[in-house]
């Protein structure tokens, strides 16, 4: 019976004409740019979904605002202590400028499947924020940044504080599955992980 607690719930894979692809929990709701016609204004409002920025969006179809989205950046950025620290800093001083306090702020390496990325894991408290976002109130937040094929690749998942820890199973699966050029997945077999038998 242990084997079964490996049993995933059931997802579609998405792949973006811009790279990369990753695997949809069952019944979320994707937006792409290339949609961008078909969303309504509503839904753009409740999920701060900006097409001009995002190649991508999959979000809770109970709660817009529990969503992952994927920004990709021309160019490939090493993932180092280096470039964490760079990234950091470049995280702390955007927040810094609209007003909205990180909390609890950090930036690590992580593997997620075969793939390195840095991880920035914060809350961002928009509470006493200007603009659009005031009624989010406290959200938490990881952003990882891929890098692989000349691209890099931001992907934020996003909930409430209170929601975060009950999503965050389903944000660890869509980020074990992301998928793109360059990445490790394409991995030629030898030099494949033998997972060890169970």
């Amino acid at each position: 019976a242990a084997g079964l607690a490996f049993a995933q719930p059931r997802s579609e894979k998405f792949t973006s004409p811009e790279g990369f692809s990753l695997n949809v929990p069952e019944g979320w709701q994707v937006l792409t740019k290339e949609q961008n016609q078909s969303v309504n204004d509503d839904l753009k409002v409740r999920t701060k979904f900006n097409p001009t920025r995002m190649a991508a969006m999959i979000y809770s179809p109970t709660d817009p605002r529990v969503n992952v989205n994927v920004i990709v950046l021309m160019g490939a950025v090493p993932i180092d202590n280096d470039a964490a620290q760079g990234y950091a800093q470049m995280l702390k001083d955007q927040s810094a400028q609209a007003g909205v306090a990180l909390e609890g702020f950090t930036v690590n390496r992580h593997n997620y499947g075969p793939n390195s990325a840095l991880l920035a894991d914060y809350d961002m408290d928009f509470t006493n924020s200007a603009g659009p976002n005031k009624d989010l109130g406290k959200v938490h937040q990881w952003q990882a940044v891929f890098s692989g094929g000349g691209k890099t690749y931001v992907v934020t998942c996003t909930a409430a504080v209170g929601a975060f820890p009950v999503v965050s199973p389903v944000f660890e699966r869509v980020l074990n599955s992301m998928a793109y050029a360059g990445g490790a997945a394409l991995a030629t077999p030898t030099q494949a992980v033998v997972a060890p038998a169970p």
